[in-house]
């Protein structure tokens, strides 16, 4: 965590400099609210809030490029499998971030995200994160 004049920057990167992380930048106003931080990896980073009737807990992703090797992938999406696990159920739960993925208008996802989508076919990417949206 880093304190700038107004703010509060959680964040989860690499030590290299100009290296990508991800991270949730926090007003000071709120101080009282985080409750937890986690930097799980330079891709994941976890917050949890103190809210009035629920908790949040929030997940940022910065997901692999489909350029990846599918390991790489299985590993990512594993851990946010796991860190997903372990948010509490009663909280107000948020996923959001980059996921470098193209989501179509697959009739197995049309339940999900519509027939609105940009894209008319899903990417592998895309594919990953419906699936992992999908499974109870």
């Amino acid at each position: 965590m880093m304190d700038v004049k107004t703010h509060t920057i959680c964040y989860s990167c690499r030590d290299t400099k100009y290296s990508f992380g991800t991270g949730f930048i926090l007003n000071k106003k709120i101080k009282y609210l985080p409750m937890d931080f986690q930097a799980v990896s330079p891709r994941l980073c976890y917050l949890s809030l103190r809210g009035k009737f629920n908790n949040h807990s929030i997940i940022n992703v910065h997901a692999l490029t489909e350029e990846n090797e599918d390991a790489e992938k299985d590993r990512f999406y594993e851990e946010l499998d796991h860190l997903w696990e372990r948010c509490p159920s009663h909280d107000v739960q948020i996923i959001m971030g980059d996921f470098n993925a193209k989501m179509g208008k697959e009739e197995e996802f049309c339940a999900v995200i519509g027939r609105n989508s940009l894209h008319n076919i899903s990417n592998e990417n895309g594919n990953r994160i419906l699936s992992f949206a999908c499974i109870p």
